[in-house]
């Protein structure tokens, strides 16, 4: 009975068609197009038989180029009688090169100064209409004001400066101030601005 179930056990393991998982995990380093040639793992093992190995293949064939992260490689070992053993193992492609800032896109940051430089348009014309219009309409005469006091348009003629308090667009307390000023005028801030 033992030389039967030992000779049963020696036909199966000749015979055997059983996936071996002796091959640690291999890797490959990735070249600048993010790809690696498949090496011949044929050369790297050494089949044994009770009769002759006929072939060894390996699949994906060697030279194949990876482009996949994971990849498993077979290689079957077929001895004289077309009994084979196959072995899998996988094969991982590793990228060791980070990515690097080539470019920084702008166009966010001048997109948010274009829409801010609007606003500040729209709230100059304003200003500029006001005046205008305060100019056209308002009679100074009339309302007792001398012409020394009068403005004489000076949206055309002044430069604009506008200012304001720390933290106002965020809800602080505080005033915006526009005024007109020639160009070699100082500007004194008052300290409780």
């Amino acid at each position: 009975m033992k030389k039967m179930i030992l000779i049963l056990f020696a036909a199966i393991m000749t015979s055997c068609t059983c996936v071996m998982s002796q091959i640690p995990s291999q890797s490959l380093y990735v070249d600048q197009s993010c790809g690696a040639a498949l090496p011949d793992y044929r050369l790297r093992m050494t089949f044994t038989d009770n009769c002759q190995i006929d072939t060894v293949e390996q699949t994906p064939t060697p030279g194949s180029w990876l482009t996949q992260r994971y990849n498993t490689v077979l290689i079957r070992a077929i001895d004289n009688f077309q009994n084979h053993t196959d072995v899998l193992f996988s094969v991982e492609l590793i990228d060791t090169i980070g990515p690097a800032l080539v470019r920084w896109d702008t166009t966010l940051i001048t997109d948010a100064f274009e829409k801010i430089s609007t606003l500040y348009n729209v709230a100059d014309r304003m200003l500029a209409y006001e005046e205008m219009w305060f100019d056209a309409n308002f009679d100074w005469a009339a309302a007792g004001i001398p012409d020394s006091l009068q403005p004489t348009n000076e949206y055309f003629n002044k430069v604009m400066l506008t200012w304001s308090s720390p933290g106002l667009a965020f809800g602080l307390p505080g005033s915006r101030i526009h005024t007109f000023v020639t160009p070699g005028d100082t500007l004194i801030i008052p300290p409780d601005f």
